[in-house]
């Protein structure tokens, strides 16, 4: 059988792709300004400690210190995760589709900071769950990352693809596991 490639949708694809030289530079003033709120931060701390005046305004530079540690530490993961190319190539943040069934694997495109992945068919629990917006589409395989796709950025819902994952693997020669714990319904809350 042909592969079936799960299409996005549209609006999922709107996201801007920033340049080489635009996302280097706004990471390296992102770590040059986490780098300045660090250093004001440690002295408001070194201050209100010399001068015994902890106070209320020390939660101010508590939360300095956390806007200044999530500033560099997403600086330097686009800075590590940037791929290669001239300063005018486009990044593209979003992957192109969703996944694609294979007969015996499901593959993962390549996207920003992930590396394509490839899950054997076999090993994977594909769960299609209702609620709020349409649900979701949670796949699991035994030493990956869960993925979960919310039903609305699907062209298909989820019961459909939920379905033909099913119907791959009832190809000879593809092992059919099924996942061995019911479906547990969560409660709730009023």
């Amino acid at each position: 059988m042909d592969p079936f490639v799960v299409q996005l949708r549209e609006w999922t694809q709107r996201m801007p792709t920033p340049t080489h030289r635009s996302l280097r530079r706004r990471s390296i003033a992102s770590l040059i300004l986490g780098g300045l709120f660090g250093l004001v931060a440690a002295g408001g701390f070194v201050a209100a400690l010399v001068l015994d005046q902890l106070s209320i305004k020390l939660l101010g530079l508590v939360f300095l210190s956390v806007v200044s540690g999530v500033m560099i530490w997403n600086a330097i993961r686009y800075l590590r995760h940037l791929p290669p190319g001239a300063d005018t190539d486009r990044v593209q943040f979003a992957a192109p589709f969703a996944f694609v069934i294979s007969d015996d694997a499901i593959h993962f495109p390549e996207r920003f900071a992930a590396d394509p992945e490839d899950w054997p068919l076999a090993g994977t629990v594909v769960q299609a769950s209702p609620g709020g917006s349409g649900g979701s589409l949670t796949l699991r395989c035994p030493g990956m990352r869960r993925r979960r796709f919310m039903a609305r950025a699907l062209v298909l819902s989820p019961a459909e693809i939920s379905r033909l994952v099913e119907d791959r693997r009832r190809v000879p020669g593809a092992l059919v596991q099924r996942d061995p714990s019911p479906p547990q319904a969560t409660p709730r809350s009023p």
